[in-house]
């Protein structure tokens, strides 16, 4: 049997032999009259150990090079493991989950594929065709990772239950090991490490409900110059590095340093609340390119997407903006397409007030 012309592993995936060309029979055939079934298929059948984990890992010709410590984990991984066809009904193939596991700590993606022909001599001499393909770590189920109807069961089942009397199969097959050999990521993200882990930071902003959200005041000083002029002058934030910011929610505070440390906006996801915030404190602190983003935003949204009391807020700050007169006439056409929800909303509180 000429596996090679089978699976042909593609640039990005490697690929090796667990097992090649094994023999072994199973045990099967159709109940006695006496005995009660277990099944539809009337079929009794012995168990067969299809792989026992063993060092043995052969290297697939031809198509790849191997990182030679990625197989020799592999060699240690597979040494106690277990790949066992259950043959109470000859459907089910059975992965022990530890496998998969151990491997998925040597190489990414893991996947078993087996590859054989399988015959019933006392039924019919030709060799038929089995397979499991790509049982991987993501369809493991707690004790257990269990295949129903593997290519060429059916007729497994067929060919044993013509036999009159208990027989053998004889099987013939491959076990190969594929993984994913995607090149490690070499990218060093440091902002999003100073995001995340608030290494070093140096400043506080206080947000609405006097949440305290840390962060660095280079980043800020760098992203706005309101905000260099704070951190760098005589003002109270420049002594105290606190900068209050308590009109704007700690969810927009965050959605705001996200910006500023480099990470994309999700226009999709962002609420409607949560982007008129990040467009009036971008204007506020002249962050200029977000606020740019924003406004295009909310301008490429439907009517549908605002609520009446947003549309109010976002009316009387564009009002008085310049380069916003789009937006603000956009509002206001909201606003007189929907006039009788404005007895119900909510007045917004104006600058100053």
């Amino acid at each position: 049997m000429n596996f090679e012309s089978i699976m042909i592993p593609t640039p990005r995936q490697k690929q090796v032999y667990l097992l090649k060309d094994n023999d072994c029979n199973v045990f099967c055939g159709k109940l006695a009259e006496n005995q009660s079934p277990t099944s539809n298929n009337l079929l009794q059948a012995g168990n067969v150990r299809l792989y026992h984990g063993n060092k043995n890992v052969k290297r697939y010709p031809g198509y790849q090079t191997y990182d030679e410590r990625k197989l020799k984990g592999i060699s240690e991984a597979v040494e106690d493991s277990l790949i066992t066809i259950i043959q109470v009904r000859i459907e089910f193939i059975i992965l022990e989950p530890s496998f998969l596991a151990r491997l998925s700590k040597v190489v990414s993606s893991p996947k078993i594929s087996i590859r054989g022909k399988f015959k019933v001599p006392q039924v019919d001499g030709n060799r038929y065709e089995f397979s499991v393909s790509d049982f991987a770590v993501d369809k493991l189920k707690l004790t257990k990772c269990t295949l129903e109807s593997f290519h060429g069961s059916t007729k497994m089942v067929e060919l044993c239950n013509q036999t009159p009397q208990m027989t053998h199969m004889s099987l013939k097959y491959s076990v190969y090991l594929s993984w994913s050999d995607t090149p490690p990521n070499t990218e060093l993200n440091v902002l999003e490490k100073l995001l995340n882990d608030k290494i070093m930071s140096d400043c506080i902003i206080i947000a609405d409900n006097q949440e305290e959200v840390k962060c660095h005041r280079s980043i800020l000083a760098a992203a706005s110059d309101v905000l260099f002029a704070m951190l760098t002058s005589q003002l109270e934030e420049s002594q105290t590095n606190r900068i209050d910011m308590s009109d704007v929610s700690k969810d927009a505070v965050d959605a705001l340093l996200a910006y500023l440390y480099g990470k994309k906006i999700n226009k999709e996801e962002m609420p409607e609340i949560i982007a008129l915030e990040l467009f009036r404190t971008a204007h506020k602190y002249n962050v200029e390119p977000l606020e740019n983003f924003m406004r295009e935003m909310l301008l490429q949204k439907s009517g549908n997407w605002f609520s009446i009391n947003v549309v109010l807020e976002l009316y009387f700050f564009v009002v008085n903006v310049e380069g916003c007169e789009e937006l603000c006439d956009k509002m206001l056409n909201i606003l007189k397409t929907n006039s009788k929800q404005l007895r119900t909303a909510k007045v917004p509180k104006l600058e100053g007030e």
